[in-house]
């Protein structure tokens, strides 16, 4: 392989990380605009109050700041690798949960362990970002995390109302969320 040939594969790769960051950290913030989306169903469903629907999302905030902190601790420890496979896979149980919630304690404990264990998933992304992409186009390879920011919401509770209403319940929403594993897996 000639010295041409390493530079093109390299670079490739690298647009390759970003792609399979971008579809991770879009599949992975599906579920808080899903989630939003779906509140009036679930508030149907599990009998939850306006008061209950705000303090299981006020868990979920004031976890997931810490999350980040600890999250990047962990990177430093472990490899941000590593923490981006635990955060997609602890997001596709959260999610399939959300199939299998049918109380407010439920919602509660969810949105805990949502913010706890998914606050791990904006360091890590970063982090590989930065170690495949040269200084002067970091910026540029972040941006495509905040590009998942903006896109996911205007596909996500157009696809997430959809199917709720084509089956008439938001459980229908926490089933076939493996994706992301397969996807870390690919990874």
């Amino acid at each position: 392989m000639e010295k041409g040939d390493k530079l093109t594969s390299w670079w490739r790769y690298r647009y390759l990380v970003a792609a399979v960051l971008f579809f991770a950290y879009s599949i992975q913030y599906l579920d808080r605009i899903k989630t939003t989306a779906l509140i009036p169903m679930i508030m149907k469903s599990i009998n939850l109050s306006h008061d209950a629907v705000g303090n299981g999302i006020f868990l979920m905030m004031i976890f997931y700041g810490p999350s980040q902190f600890v999250s990047g601790i962990l990177c430093d420890k472990y490899g941000a690798k590593k923490v981006l496979i635990f955060s997609l896979i602890s997001w596709s149980l959260l999610t399939f949960w959300m199939a299998f919630m049918y109380s407010s304690s439920e919602w509660y404990i969810r949105n805990a362990l949502f913010g706890i264990l998914v606050g791990t998933e904006f360091v890590p992304s970063a982090r590989i970002l930065s170690r495949w992409f040269p200084s002067c186009q970091r910026a540029q390879a972040q941006s495509s995390l905040s590009w998942a920011w903006i896109l996911t919401p205007a596909w996500a509770s157009i696809l997430a109302t959809q199917l709720a209403a084509y089956f008439g319940d938001f459980h229908v929403s926490g089933h076939g969320n493996f994706t992301s594993i397969i996807n870390c897996l690919a990874y």
